[in-house]
């Protein structure tokens, strides 16, 4: 079947969108030495769930996004805005290095989001 433009389009976005996400797993990881490092006979126990990227690979990030979301709305019966918050912290990240590769605030704009069992990337480009 021949493509047409907006497959080509789509395609070209998509795959504009996975290298930028192995670029950053490159940098996080240190191109994937931090397994080496970070693993349970160096003391560094974790279960496969607590990797960055997980419900991303597993392509469920939206849906339990859907379910934390519904959750922290239900369980908010406090009537202070703070402790009602899902959101405990967010900040702009200008500058992410690792290895020989970086990303800057001139390429994309990114804030990082932290609730209290999630950490969410939102970039803007």
């Amino acid at each position: 079947m021949a493509s047409t433009p907006q497959n080509n389009t789509n395609n070209s976005w998509q795959q504009t969108l996975l290298d930028w996400t192995a670029k950053q797993g490159r940098i996080l990881t240190d191109e994937g030495k931090a397994i080496e490092h970070y693993c349970s006979e160096r003391g560094f126990p974790f279960a496969s769930n607590e990797l960055p990227h997980y419900h991303l690979e597993r392509g469920d990030s939206h849906e339990v996004f859907h379910c934390w979301a519904a959750e922290a709305a239900s369980s908010s019966s406090c009537a202070d805005q703070e402790e009602q918050s899902p959101i405990v912290g967010a900040w702009s990240r200008p500058l992410f290095t690792g290895t020989w590769e970086h990303s800057t605030d001139n390429e994309e704009t990114v804030y990082n989001i932290q609730a209290r069992s999630l950490f969410i990337y939102l970039r803007i480009q």
